[in-house]
């Protein structure tokens, strides 16, 4: 767990794969619109290591990223090779719904997509961002695309800290679940012990006192984890109770 966290602190929000054909200058415009808006975005002309192939150092960093962009140009259909491990390679650590598709057919007759390249498994039946063909020469990415590249990703986004939430969350129940079964056990163990410098009557009040109030602590715990200083307040109680006796408790 701990691995993974490290991990996630290298991660960035975007990785935008495309192709390199026809894709160089809308990739400089998407990646300055996004960044803008205060995304950090990968690419594989960044810190990427010297290689014929693509290098492990990039699927590394396409497993990680949030979200993966995938530009389906003409030149990734003439191309689908050149870029078909990388949807892959997400596809298969997040999934498939955090892919975005933009395809450069908008008014268009989309002639070339038709074709079924190796990618398309993990876009098909996704509604897909229809951009301007002209876009590809200008390097001008739509407003539209932009807005729907960063509400995809901030939604991702937002999922992955409610689950980490409910993750810590229950962690924190668990923990003061085995806290207070260790406590009574150690409780009982003392309380045993001192039972023997105390009068019969005494020491029968003082520990059932005790754990009246630890059970009421663990009930409250069980049945409203949300209200932890309420339980542990119980708790407390139950260990003060038991000290005012003289029982040491842990």
């Amino acid at each position: 767990m701990a691995f993974k966290f490290l991990a996630s602190m290298d991660a960035d929000d975007i990785f935008i794969s495309y192709s390199r054909a026809d894709c160089s200058a809308y990739l400089n415009g998407l990646t300055a619109a996004l960044s803008a808006k205060g995304f950090s975005c990968f690419t594989d002309r960044l810190g990427t290591d010297a290689d014929p192939l693509p290098p492990k150092t990039l699927f590394r960093k396409v497993r990680l990223c949030k979200t993966l962009v995938l530009l389906a140009s003409p030149g990734a259909f003439a191309r689908p090779d050149a870029i078909a491990e990388e949807p892959c390679e997400f596809a298969t650590a997040s999934g498939t719904a955090r892919i975005v598709c933009i395809s450069f057919d908008q008014d268009d007759d989309k002639a070339y997509w038709s074709a079924n390249p190796p990618w398309y498994p993990f876009v098909e039946g996704k509604a897909r961002e229809r951009e301007a063909p002209g876009a590809l020469k200008t390097g001008e990415p739509s407003l539209s695309i932009v807005e729907a590249i960063a509400e995809t990703s901030n939604y991702m986004k937002s999922k992955d800290r409610l689950r980490r939430y409910r993750n810590l969350a229950l962690a924190l129940v668990i923990g003061l679940t085995a806290v207070g079964v260790i406590a009574a056990a150690f409780s009982a163990v003392e309380l045993k012990r001192a039972g023997e410098a105390m009068t019969e009557v005494a020491k029968q009040g003082a520990i059932a006192d005790s754990r009246s109030l630890a059970n009421q602590s663990q009930t409250h715990l069980s049945e409203h984890p949300e209200d932890l200083p309420t339980s542990l307040s119980l708790a407390v109680s139950a260990m003060k109770k038991s000290w005012d006796h003289g029982i040491h408790t842990v």
